[in-house]
């Protein structure tokens, strides 16, 4: 389940295992991932504003760093941007 609040003008999201994200506001995008139970925090800083730019950074880091098979990030996101243009919001 996941639980968001707002603090000013960004979004914090944590998830049943404590894994937690912070949104900015538009024209500064930013992404954080803590991962408790591994003592890793990734920051991500950017000025892009298509989702997929700054999460395909994010989960090529946490691929690298859990020593998974490597995944082409950026073209998931867009083959699920094609399939969902209205929302905006596309999740590979």
């Amino acid at each position: 389940m996941l639980h968001m609040r707002y603090v000013g003008d960004c979004a914090i999201t944590t998830d049943a295992n404590s894994w937690a994200t912070l949104e900015a506001s538009p024209g500064f995008v930013s992404r954080v991932m803590l991962v408790p139970e591994e003592n890793l925090g990734v920051i991500i800083l950017t000025n892009a504003e298509q989702e997929g730019a700054f999460d395909s950074i994010l989960y090529h880091i946490l691929d690298h760093y859990f020593a998974l098979p490597q995944t082409d990030w950026i073209a998931a996101f867009k083959d699920a941007a094609e399939e969902e243009p209205e929302s905006g919001h596309a999740r590979p």
